[in-house]
């Protein structure tokens, strides 16, 4: 990227690490930054990229047991997989709404969100994280809002918030909202069983 210059923050990007957010912040103290995502776009860019990173099994580790120790049941009938898919992003959400109540410095966004007016919204974000922002990345993100599929980062930013809708069926989306339902996750309440 010609006129890049390095910031002194070093910034990491991690989906995994949900599950560890007190950790992480009691050994580094970092600025965090959650960016939440519908569920059915996540399970809809996994079908499409056969990523099965979607369903972890995550409901049997035993450091989660007493967590979903009230949900037992309801998991236990839970027989598909996109329903577990589902249910894994459930977790991480109600795992990260928790957080956010003993962490008040957490930052917050949707992808969604910045999937509308792109260079706006990156910006204003840039600003929130005390980033500097400059016409390169400017030209980067609408260099980057074209057409692409699979392991490609290009995609129409716009095209990117209902995707779901788009690609999933009527019977993908209900197994989905099964497991996703589980959980008093309150991030897309509306898409809740």
């Amino acid at each position: 990227m010609d006129g890049w210059k390095p910031n002194n923050r070093l910034l990491i990007k991690s989906v995994h690490s949900g599950l560890c957010l007190p950790v992480i912040q009691h050994q580094f103290n970092p600025i965090m930054v959650l960016v939440f995502r519908h569920p059915g776009n996540i399970i809809s860019s996994c079908l499409d990229l056969r990523i099965d990173d979607a369903n972890r099994d995550i409901f049997n580790r035993s450091e989660l047991k007493g967590f979903l120790k009230e949900y037992e049941n309801e998991i236990n009938q839970l027989n598909d997989p996109l329903s577990f898919m589902g249910l894994q992003i459930g977790i991480f959400y109600t795992l990260w709404e928790t957080e956010l109540k003993n962490q008040q410095n957490l930052i917050t966004t949707s992808h969604e969100d910045l999937c509308e007016d792109t260079v706006e919204k990156y910006h204003s974000f840039f600003n929130r994280l005390n980033l500097d922002w400059t016409q390169s990345i400017q030209d980067l993100i609408l260099k980057m809002n074209q057409p692409g599929d699979g392991f490609k980062t290009y995609r129409i930013a716009k095209d990117l918030k209902n995707k779901w809708k788009k690609k999933l069926n009527r019977d993908q989306i209900i197994k989905i909202q099964k497991g996703y339902s589980i959980l008093p996750v309150k991030h897309y309440e509306e898409f809740k069983i």
